[in-house]
């Protein structure tokens, strides 16, 4: 076998464990980020493969790693359609859209609950936006809630 040969099967399985690990990383990433899977993936592949590796064996730690970079983008909705902007430039604008849900259903504690909600990942603030009954669980889940009448 000749270096080209060589060369070219070893790009070939390169390609492969690449495209084998953003399978599997798509997989993870598609059943707690539906709507953003695409985008998370496409960025999180670019990592070198331990890191990959790494997300796919703790699937907690995508959180981590989003809240990390700044640079990732993800959609956010607004009333045109989506727009792609960094999630640090973004965090105000995201505040408002979780306002204005929280407030529809918890209108006479929507600050104490907005403080809590704000500690969490984007990501997982942009999951409360596009599913709002997961407010109910992260209510029912926290204790800095206790204490809080939540009836409508």
């Amino acid at each position: 076998m000749s270096q080209t040969e060589q060369l070219v099967d070893y790009v070939q399985t390169v390609a492969e464990q690449k495209a084998t690990l953003r399978e599997l990383l798509y997989n993870i990433v598609v059943a707690k980020y539906p709507k953003l899977a695409t985008e998370i993936t496409d960025k999180f592949i670019e990592f070198d493969v331990p890191h990959v590796m790494q997300l796919i064996e703790d699937p907690d730690s995508i959180d981590e790693a989003i809240e990390q970079y700044d640079e990732f983008y993800v959609e956010v909705y607004n009333k045109d359609g989506f727009y792609a902007q960094s999630i640090a430039a973004q965090k105000d604008q995201i505040e408002d859209l979780l306002y204005n849900v929280v407030v529809d259903k918890y209108p006479t504690h929507v600050n104490q609950i907005m403080d809590v909600l704000m500690e969490f990942t984007v990501p997982h603030i942009i999951q409360l936006i596009e599913c709002p009954d997961l407010i109910d669980e992260a209510v029912e889940q926290f204790d800095e809630f206790q204490g809080i009448v939540v009836s409508n």
